[in-house]
């Protein structure tokens, strides 16, 4: 078995960094507290995975979710959510399309979710939300990987 999961985590990271306008792309927890004031700033999380078969020395289909969570500083005359949506967009396409070539680690991302959220008084916070001039906004992204076991 290979740890595939933080092949997928650094390629994110890599691709997240090469976005125009973006200050900081940390991995959560160890950078969390590296963001300061470097936004629109960008934090990768480990987050789900599930093995629906399993047989020892095949090949085996993991279905991993990725979280990445945008914070973004209202910038003046720029309207909120136009600004986050556009950058929204070049999330999607640096993910969607710069995590399927990883020596045929990752097959397919076979889905996203984006929830928007609402008012919350923590900036900074780990979810979707508002809180003062920061947005958040959380991608939770669905890859399939396919690893080898014995």
């Amino acid at each position: 078995m290979t740890n595939k999961q933080y092949l997928v985590i650094q390629a994110a990271k890599t691709a997240l960094q090469a976005i125009t306008g973006i200050k900081f792309v940390g991995i959560y927890p160890d950078d969390y507290d590296k963001i300061g004031q470097r936004f629109p700033a960008i934090m990768i999380k480990d987050s789900d995975e599930d093995v629906p078969e399993f047989h020892a020395g095949k090949q085996v289909r993991i279905n991993y979710q990725l979280t990445c969570i945008l914070y973004h500083e209202t910038r003046a005359g720029y309207t909120r959510i136009n600004d986050i949506l556009d950058l929204q967009t070049d999330i999607l396409n640096a993910i969607t399309s710069g995590l399927m070539d990883l020596d045929g680690t990752v097959t397919q991302c076979t889905g996203y979710r984006i929830p928007k959220g609402d008012l919350t008084p923590a900036p900074l916070a780990d979810n979707s939300g508002y809180s003062g001039e920061v947005s958040q906004r959380e991608f939770i992204f669905n890859f399939t990987i396919f690893d080898q076991r014995s």
